[in-house]
This record gives structure tokens, C-alpha cells and sequence, in this order.
């Protein structure tokens, strides 16, 4: 694990923590838990603190020791009895090979003499050779094996999977203690906050984008929305511009400044603008665009998200000309709505 994402398991996700340790102490750990939740709140750094916990030969009673042979063999990446399964490449699946692998290793007796751990991660990405190869090893575990699998979406992780496994939904960490890790990775303030929305409260999300420069994205994309409104480009000729724009992030993007619009529109109340600089284009879009306009919108870029996390052949041009047009199209005269309608 990259030393600049390390997270205080315990700070961000205490009351899990807390039931991780409580259940191993009292002897009720279950040889599976699934750890999901959304992107970039900590999961599978969650994951292999626990590992590293449970692989400690003198164990505190919220942490490792950080000085048993245990430890420094996590430490270095090197402990014989502890086992990560990810796919190849990113948004590569897992395949079967790599789960029989995982099937031979917990049937080894461990090298340590305490317990095997598995981090399969993430677990939805296995295909359907691999997701058949686990399920038997679920239901006959070795002796001594403690299986962590950690998923963002568990909807397309079978059922059957979720079913013998334990559950621990990581939400996202608290808004402040977000704000100060990422301070602490080097994120300015005035970048964090803005960052920390993209990534939908998920901070390690959020230090991603600032490691990717989409900071600089932002802002190119503003500015060209600003053209785009005052006519003096075209949603084809922006969407080409937008090309080399990481495509999830342009949407994840757009769909903060539609909530934000949303917000204003339905209370009036410009504390919702959080965008500086940029609230005089922002209240004209909302107040040309109504609630319901907008939140159509909002619900059309959610649905394109799916599409981009779950297909790689998408042609990216089309889809932003689509999405520009409709930005576009917000700022056209609305036709007056019936009475006790949504404006």
C-alpha cells in the first residue's frame, strides 16, 4: 500500500473498528466480512489494517503492536501467511487462476503459526469462472482463514458470495476529519473542499483527483461552460476540447453543479453556490432551468456514470455533446408549469 494513503483506520470508521476487534477478542470473528461501501472512504486500507491486526503476534487491544516479527513482515509486504488478490491492470476482472491460487494458499498451513488472510479487492470484478471457484471456497474454508473481501458495488457481487459473508458498510468519514487528512497529504484548503464533493465525501477519492490534476480540469471545464452560455463555442467543439478529460470525472463534475443549481432553485438561499466565481452563471442556469429540468438533468448524468463504469467502448464524443446540449438546453425558456407543480 502507497504510504501517501494511509488512513487511520480506526479515526475514520471507529464504531467498525471497534466490532472488528471486539468480535475477534470474544472469538466470534467470521472466516468471511465484506467491507463495501462507495469509492475512496477506506475500505480496503480498512482491510489491511485489519489484516495486519490479525496477523500481530502481540496484540494491543485496538491495534498491532508494530515491533513482533508479525508486524514487520506486513509492514515490508512480505508476511508469508497474507495474500492480495486484485486484478491485473485496472479495470481488469480477477480471474479464475488467481482465485485457485487463493484456494491453495489457505489450504497451506501458515507459515506463522496464527491465521491466513485474504484481501480480495475489488471483489465485484471477479469473472464468472473465479466467482464459481470462491463460492466453494466460502462455504469449506481451511481452518484458521480469514477471507476480506472488499466491494464498492455490492449489487453485482452474487448473492451468493454476499450471503456467506458478513457485512461492514463503511460510510464516509466525517466531513472535518476528511478535510484534515487531506490537508495533511498536501491538498490545499481552497482545493480540498471542492475535491472532497467531487469525490462524493470519499477523501482518498478526492486525494486521487488532486494526484491526477483534475483540479486544473475543473477549472478549463468552467470557463468553458461560461463560452458554451455566452455562445461563442459549440457543444461539439467543447465536448472536442474535453477529450483527454478523464470521462467519469467531467460527469461526476457536472453532476455536483446541477446539485448545487438544484439546491439554489429550491430555496433561493446562494449559500448553496459553492462554486466561486462562478454563481451569476450558475442562478441563471437554475432560474431558466426549474426544479424539474435540473433534476432531470442531475438523474440523466447519474444514469451516464453507470454507463462509464460499467462499459469501455463508450463513445466519449457522442456522450459529451449529449451532455453539453442539455446543459445547453437549461438555459432555454422554460414553458410555464401547472399550478402545485415543481417549478
Amino acid at each position: 500500500m502507497n504510504s501517501s494513503q494511509t488512513v487511520p483506520a480506526a479515526d475514520w470508521h471507529p464504531q467498525n473498528w471497534a466490532l472488528l476487534c471486539q468480535r475477534l477478542a470474544s472469538g466470534c470473528l467470521p472466516h468471511a466480512l465484506l467491507f463495501r461501501g462507495q469509492e475512496g472512504v477506506g475500505k480496503k486500507q480498512s482491510a489491511l489494517a485489519f489484516a495486519h491486526y490479525l496477523l500481530c503476534q502481540n496484540r494491543r487491544s485496538n491495534g498491532p503492536c508494530a515491533s513482533c516479527a508479525g508486524c514487520r513482515l506486513v509492514v515490508a509486504a512480505t508476511h508469508p501467511d497474507m495474500l492480495c488478490v486484485e486484478p491485473e491492470k485496472d479495470g481488469a476482472e480477477i480471474k479464475i487462476a488467481q482465485v485457485r491460487e487463493l484456494i491453495a494458499f489457505t489450504e497451506r498451513t501458515p507459515l506463522q503459526g496464527g491465521s491466513r488472510v485474504v484481501i480480495l479487492a475489488p471483489a465485484e470484478s471477479m469473472n464468472d469462472n473465479a466467482a464459481n471457484a470462491l463460492l466453494k471456497c466460502l462455504e469449506e474454508p481451511g481452518s484458521n482463514t480469514v477471507l476480506l473481501l472488499v466491494c464498492q458495488h455490492a449489487g453485482r457481487l452474487r448473492a451468493t458470495l454476499r450471503s456467506r459473508c458478513q457485512s461492514v458498510l463503511f460510510g464516509v468519514p466525517p466531513h472535518a476529519l476528511a478535510l484534515d487528512w487531506l490537508g495533511g497529504q498536501g491538498v490545499e484548503p481552497d482545493k480540498a473542499e471542492p475535491l472532497l464533493q467531487l469525490a462524493g465525501g470519499g477523501p482518498i477519492k478526492a486525494l486521487l483527483y488532486a494526484q491526477q490534476a483534475v483540479w486544473e480540469q475543473r477549472e478549463s471545464m468552467l470557463s468553458g461552460l461560461v463560452a458554451l452560455g455566452h455562445g461563442r463555442k459549440a457543444p461539439a467543439q467543447l465536448a472536442q476540447e474535453w477529450s483527454g478529460f478523464e470521462l467519469k470525472a467531467v460527469l461526476e463534475w457536472m453532476g455536483c453543479w446541477v446539485q448545487e443549481m438544484v439546491r439554489y432553485q429550491a430555496t433561493g438561499n446562494e449559500r448553496f453556490l459553492v462554486t466561486s466565481g462562478y454563481r451569476k452563471m450558475f442562478r441563471h442556469f437554475a432560474g431558466r432551468a426549474g426544479c424539474r429540468r435540473l433534476l432531470a438533468l442531475e438523474h440523466w448524468l447519474a444514469e451516464q456514470r453507470v454507463l462509464v463504469a460499467s462499459h469501455s467502448h463508450l463513445n466519449a464524443q457522442l456522450l459529451l455533446e449529449a451532455g453539453l446540449s442539455r446543459w445547453l438546453d437549461l438555459a432555454t425558456t422554460r414553458l410555464p408549469v401547472a399550478s402545485g407543480e415543481c417549478d
